[in-house]
């Protein structure tokens, strides 16, 4: 069974995707602070971010990773 990240079409666009631990494909989540859409596709950039306990949106670049 898949579980964790995957890059489904192994080409210059890198479409990633995760798995849960049942196989499922996530939706509409937020794995390791990446927006996962409706298709189950990760967004490019980090748009969320661990603070004090919290998942934060970034509000720039530059926090994309703590």
């Amino acid at each position: 069974m898949l579980t964790g990240w995957l890059n489904i079409d192994n080409s210059s666009t890198k479409k990633n995707y995760y798995f849960d631990a049942d196989g499922s494909l996530a939706r509409n989540a937020i794995i390791d602070g990446y927006k996962i859409d409706e298709d189950g596709m990760r967004k490019k950039n980090k748009t969320h971010r661990w603070y004090s306990g919290k998942i934060l949106p970034c509000t720039n670049k530059n926090q994309g990773g703590l």
